[in-house]
């Protein structure tokens, strides 16, 4: 049974995270209380999210991604069984009386594989999307002949004081799921886009994970973010205040124009502090983290650099300035077609090179 398990990647998924299952399933089964809905039902969408996360990345690297996105209708009806499904065998497992101790491994491996066959079926509901861009289909025959490296170390800080400094600062800090992770990326080996270059296809459909505004985690591309708008890559980290602060403009720009105007917030930082940042300041911006907000750094400029915002408007980059030099009247009037001179910073930039 192993074996065949195995050789099922979603398994793999599930394998990365089989100590929480494991933890999870015998406190309820010996518990004798009922479980929470809502705990069943947000580890049910946990569970689906890594699923989704690692096929998106199994479909990027085979050269076979084509933007499978979850087929909404579908999706929701299976996340209804599986929900129903789960909650009532839960009930069955954990209000079985004392007397029948012994038969609860049964159940609960029942669960276990369960719920590894729910999520695999749900994970799998994708349909093809065309993948929009600037206005532009991307072509997707082009994927077929991809080969793109990704040279990303990761530094892991497992110092107790390290923990303990963080807690104690950030009480919310979810460090068992996001833990003390720096990421270090080789510059040379990534796509360089400069200033009036056409966003590279690959760029505009490479997965990222984000966070929305109710800081929920999810996965998208900036294909699904540009619609046609003045998409905004705006690259920040909490430790730098010109970068929090123009992240709370850009968020009163796009309140006002939200049809015109869209932000995405590239975080330079600790992965838990992505979660719960936005959320208190009251951002509606998604916030890219991870490994993929350096590999997206690194396709604007040669070193880690925060305090720049990459313009991005018809499927080009229209400039890359700081955090100062404009305002929203400036942006109307470049948004209307008015001739405006927008402001550049060219430090660190591919386009310095050329100048």
């Amino acid at each position: 049974m192993l074996s065949v398990l195995l050789k099922i990647p979603i398994f793999h998924v599930l394998l990365v995270n089989i100590e929480q299952i494991l933890l999870f399933i015998k406190s309820k089964c010996d518990s004798d209380k009922l479980v929470n809905k809502k705990e069943i039902e947000a580890y049910t969408k946990y569970l689906a999210s890594l699923i989704y996360e690692h096929q998106l990345r199994l479909k990027y690297e085979s050269g076979q991604y084509k933007e499978a996105l979850d087929s909404e209708k579908k999706s929701k009806y299976f996340k209804i069984i599986a929900t129903v499904l789960v909650i009532y065998l839960l009930k069955i497992v954990i209000t079985v009386p004392r007397v029948y101790n012994k038969f609860t491994f049964k159940p609960c491996t029942l669960f276990l594989l369960l719920t590894l066959f729910i999520t695999n079926i749900q994970g799998q509901v994708v349909e093809n999307k065309e993948v929009i861009f600037g206005g532009k289909k991307l072509d997707e025959e082009k994927f077929k002949n991809v080969d793109l490296t990704f040279d990303v170390s990761y530094h892991y800080h497992f110092e107790p004081e390290n923990y303990k400094h963080t807690l104690k600062i950030y009480p919310w800090a979810d460090l068992v799921r996001y833990p003390l992770i720096s990421y270090n990326l080789n510059y040379e080996k990534t796509p360089n886009v400069r200033i009036g270059d056409s966003i590279p296809f690959i760029v505009g459909s490479l997965p990222f994970q984000y966070v929305d505004a109710k800081g929920v985690v999810n996965i998208g591309t900036l294909s699904d973010f540009s619609n046609n708008k003045l998409l905004i890559l705006d690259f920040w980290a909490t430790w730098c205040a010109p970068c929090v602060k123009s992240m709370d403009k850009w968020n009163e720009i796009v309140k006002e124009l939200p049809q015109e105007v869209a932000v995405i917030g590239v975080m330079l930082d600790f992965d838990y502090k992505a979660q719960q940042f936005g959320v208190q300041r009251n951002w509606h911006s998604p916030i890219m983290f991870g490994p993929q907000a350096y590999i997206f750094n690194s396709f604007f400029f040669s070193q880690q650099t925060v305090s720049r915002i990459a313009w991005v408007k018809d499927g080009k980059l229209i400039t890359i300035t700081g955090t100062q030099g404009y305002d929203i009247q400036l942006i109307k009037d470049f948004l209307s077609g008015n001739k405006v001179n927008l402001p550049t910073e060219l430090d660190w930039t591919y386009s310095v090179h050329t100048n």
